[in-house]
């Protein structure tokens, strides 16, 4: 085989791995029941999902804007990002926020008014061993590589939060659902739906356990549907990152 023949299978195989990486994550629109959704499916062995709230100030990022420039700075790109749960009006997490193995801000295990503490409450968290959602009290600090904490728990183990069944109140809400350790299912409602209508899409794509984020104050980043939403101010952020340099 001569050297432009073997250049050529190179760039080919470079280049096919390129598009397995960009192929990895699934964003599309769909509807159901009268409803539309954006929802992004991850494979976290091919998907790099991380957790921003600060930039390398120190101080809240606070829009998608801001989070594409921190990362490109890293020599990364933003491939995909949503709102990652409730904050402050500081901009700073009302739960848990673990970003990158760090605690930004400590688990909240009070009670109070509002989604957030609508029990049971949880939390989205990734370890060596993948994703998980869990019960507030029912989770245990190690070596957590992002966490974030919001309320309420849409579904545990397959079961939908009761409290749904008479919530009629519709609003502009997302969420994130695991169907395995691996499999990460973000998913953000484009008309105003209620959370039974939000459990019940993330049972329907195979979620066994789903927590809410929030409501009326969501954003998206998704340049493959031509949707960037610039004018939110968020705090914590949940992005697919892809590295654009070594």
């Amino acid at each position: 085989m001569n050297r432009s023949v073997q250049q050529k299978i190179g760039v080919s195989l470079v280049f096919g791995c390129m598009l397995f990486q960009l192929q990895a994550m699934e964003v599309k629109r769909m509807e159901t029941n009268g409803q539309q959704y954006v929802v992004a499916r991850l494979d976290l062995n091919k998907d790099v999902l991380a957790l921003f709230q600060n930039g390398a100030d120190g101080q809240p990022l606070r829009s998608f804007e801001a989070l594409q420039v921190h990362l490109r700075r890293q020599g990364s790109e933003l491939a995909l990002g949503m709102n990652a749960g409730m904050f402050t009006t500081d901009f700073k997490a009302l739960g848990l926020c673990i970003s990158k193995g760090v605690e930004l801000v400590s688990l909240n295990k009070n009670s109070g008014q509002g989604n957030f503490y609508w029990k049971p409450n949880g939390v989205f968290y990734m370890d060596g061993s993948g994703a998980h959602i869990c019960k507030t009290e029912e989770f245990n600090s190690g070596r957590i590589k992002l966490a974030t904490q919001s309320g309420p728990l849409l579904m545990w183990s397959g079961q939908i939060h009761p409290g749904f069944k008479t919530s009629t109140s519709r609003k502009i809400r997302n969420a994130v659902g695991i169907q395995d350790s691996n499999r990460v299912v973000l998913v953000l409602s484009e008309s105003r739906v209620t959370f039974y209508e939000l459990a019940v899409l993330l049972r329907e794509l195979g979620c066994r356990d789903a927590l809410f984020l929030d409501g009326e104050i969501c954003g998206l980043y998704a340049p493959q549907l031509g949707r960037i939403d610039q004018n939110v101010q968020l705090g914590p952020m949940l992005a697919v990152v892809r590295k654009t340099r070594h």
